[in-house]
């Protein structure tokens, strides 16, 4: 009897050291590291490590970033696709809509507003949907990253964040941004509507004109000289204003290929490069339309659809 006794103590008390062992003994392991390496400094390579930093947000510098857009999108990444306008943020339409009609009213952006009719004896509601309120046809708004290595720090890589919208009623227009995240600033625009079909045609004969100086072309070459030629310095001096530049020189049309126009803006010795020419949308065939952008993203911005 005295044997089970002295067995089922030594179980009991074999049992309790067993349990508190695995209890508290990886915690005492876990302390003592610790405290063994308590004030102590590992030093490592500069070249095994790199860190993410937003971009800086300045203009000049975030159009350079547009470079490392490439057409295999490895430095691309889609955050964010909303493509139903209940669920899409009111202020980034808000924003969206206040930026482009800045745009607008210095001349940089074709008209887009019902101001267009303010002097007519024309009701709002009969004016076309492309110059009332057209963030309520928004069609999507997609949310992108774009990583790139810092020029500065080989070991940095930096990101710039922007949003690509649509906005259309699939009739009478049709309208394409690239804004800035943060500032909702426009890097890139096109626009499909009645006047821009317009303008187009009219640059594009004016275009025909001086280069061929043919007797052919159908129209009368006084007034859409002076129409183009006071758009064309309207548009100079609005891309300047809009994005705060120092200074600014224009090249016309009848100097270059398949633009209407080039801007270069002037940042304190530096300079960025704008572009106008005329598009074309295979899903909007109705009207002819105006391409304005920063010529890094314009001639890189079919990455983001195909």
């Amino acid at each position: 009897m005295q044997t089970w006794n002295r067995l089922f103590w030594l179980c009991l008390i074999g049992t309790i050291l067993l349990t508190a062992g695995v209890i508290f003994l990886p915690r005492y392991l876990s302390r003592s590291l610790d405290l063994r390496e308590l004030n102590w400094v590992e030093v490592s390579e500069r070249d095994d490590f790199s860190f993410l930093e937003p971009s800086s947000g300045s203009v000049l510098e975030n159009v350079q970033v547009f470079r490392n857009l490439t057409y295999n999108g490895e430095n691309l990444t889609l955050i964010s696709s909303i493509e139903e306008p209940v669920r899409m943020n009111n202020e980034l339409l808000e924003q969206v809509y206040n930026q482009v009609m800045l745009a607008s009213e210095l001349e940089m952006l074709p008209w887009v507003s019902f101001r267009r009719y303010e002097y007519s004896d024309k009701p709002e509601e009969s004016a076309p949907a492309s110059y009332q309120y057209w963030p309520e046809y928004a069609k999507f708004a997609r949310y992108y990253s774009l990583t790139y290595e810092s020029e500065e720090n080989p070991h940095k890589t930096e990101m710039l964040n922007f949003w690509y919208l649509r906005f259309s009623d699939t009739k009478t227009f049709d309208y394409y941004f690239i804004v800035s995240a943060v500032s909702y600033q426009i890097y890139y625009a096109e626009l499909y509507n009645a006047d821009t079909d317009l303008y187009a045609r009219l640059a594009k004969a004016d275009k025909v004109y001086k280069i061929k100086e043919s007797d052919s072309v159908k129209y009368d070459s006084e007034i859409t000289n002076s129409m183009v030629t006071v758009g064309e310095d309207l548009f100079a001096v609005g891309c300047m204003e809009y994005y705060d530049a120092e200074g600014y020189d224009y090249i016309g049309s009848q100097n270059l290929y398949d633009k209407l126009g080039l801007v270069i803006l002037y940042y304190e010795g530096r300079s960025v490069y704008i572009e106008q020419s005329v598009a074309e949308n295979s899903l909007f065939p109705a009207y002819q339309g105006i391409r304005v952008g920063f010529q890094e993203l314009a001639n890189r911005v079919r990455y983001l659809t195909e």
